[in-house]
């Protein structure tokens, strides 16, 4: 009972959340949080490039835009994964995936990759992330208080 309490606290936190200072430590402990759970989605998803030269373009493009962030707290970290795709995709914490399919369907433009990595860092930037976590975290924590008995499936109807 005293979890379920714990974990009912935590849910109201979060539903505040987006209207709290930037500067909470509640915020940043969930950036934090949201870093690591996202390491682990992504290292279960997709598969590191092994193509240095694609992975030394992204970096060097990212590098030139890193400069610009105000949030100088964050250490962004540039992965490349293998597959066609072109997309991109922004982890809270600082880490920028981009795909293969991206450098090469943009191989003669880096203006373009520089475009994509600077859509990704302004998520970072401006905590879109951290402003979703209520939406993404409230099924979990209500699994939680239910101890696995809430079918969550009925939850988004």
């Amino acid at each position: 009972m005293r979890r379920s309490w714990m974990v009912l606290a935590l849910l109201l936190g979060l539903a505040v959340l987006p209207q709290q200072p930037a500067t909470s430590g509640l915020e940043d402990i969930l950036e934090k949080w949201l870093a690591l759970s996202g390491e682990m989605a992504v290292q279960n998803q997709y598969v590191e490039s092994s193509d240095s030269q694609l992975r030394a373009r992204a970096e060097n493009i990212a590098r030139r835009l890193l400069p610009h962030t105000k949030r100088k707290n964050i250490r962004y970290k540039i992965r490349v994964f293998q597959g066609t795709s072109y997309n991109a995709f922004a982890i809270a914490g600082g880490t920028i995936g981009i795909f293969e399919g991206t450098l090469r369907h943009s191989a003669n433009n880096d203006s373009e990759v520089a475009a994509v990595f600077a859509h990704e860092i302004a998520h970072v930037e401006q905590k879109h992330l951290l402003k979703m976590a209520p939406y993404i975290l409230g099924p979990q924590l209500l699994n939680l208080i239910t101890d696995g008995k809430l079918d969550q499936s009925k939850l988004l109807q």
